[in-house]
């Protein structure tokens, strides 16, 4: 089978985002969504690239584009809920990861971000239980940077459900 000219334009971007090159991959990954506005791979990409560059705000449009095309794209929709997050659209946020652990309940990424939104919003319940599902997930372990992540995030979120107040004052 032949590829077409966007594949062929999303392939090259990979390289370059593989070797750090983001600057040239967002160009490139630009010229395919002119040429293919309908790739929701493409417009992931450009966001990943772009991201990368420091601009979460085209970030963010470009993965809502990648979600808006693939509904049920996961790294699309993993991409986005961690741009909502870090846009401060908890809403929008919890809604993409508890989308993708619908989809694919064993998403260890899914719900370490699921975890990390819960906590950040104070519900340490939630959060605690969505970290201890990410570390569970043998089908498709976290990295180790994201496994001390979610370690800390369960170990703070316990923490948080704990009665401190005998200590606070003065007590045992």
């Amino acid at each position: 089978m032949i590829a077409t000219p966007v594949e062929l334009l999303v392939h090259q971007a990979v390289m370059e985002l593989q070797g750090g090159r983001f600057a040239p991959a967002a160009g490139i990954l630009e010229r395919a969504t002119c040429l293919e506005p309908g790739s929701a791979a493409a417009w992931l990409l450009r966001g990943v690239a772009v991201e990368q560059l420091g601009d979460r705000r085209s970030a963010l449009e470009f993965y809502g584009r990648a979600v808006r095309l693939a509904p049920e794209h996961v790294p699309a929709l993993i991409a986005w809920g961690n741009a909502l997050a870090y846009a401060g659209d908890t809403g929008r946020a919890r809604h993409s990861f508890q989308r993708v652990t619908a989809l694919d309940p064993g998403n260890a990424m899914a719900w370490l971000g699921l975890g990390m939104l819960e906590h950040q919003c104070g519900a340490a319940a939630a959060a605690r239980a969505a970290f201890a599902r990410a570390l569970k997930e043998p089908g498709n372990a976290l990295e180790p940077a994201a496994r001390v992540a979610a370690r800390s995030g369960l170990l703070d979120a316990t923490l948080s459900l704990c009665d401190w107040s005998e200590y606070e004052s003065g007590g045992a």
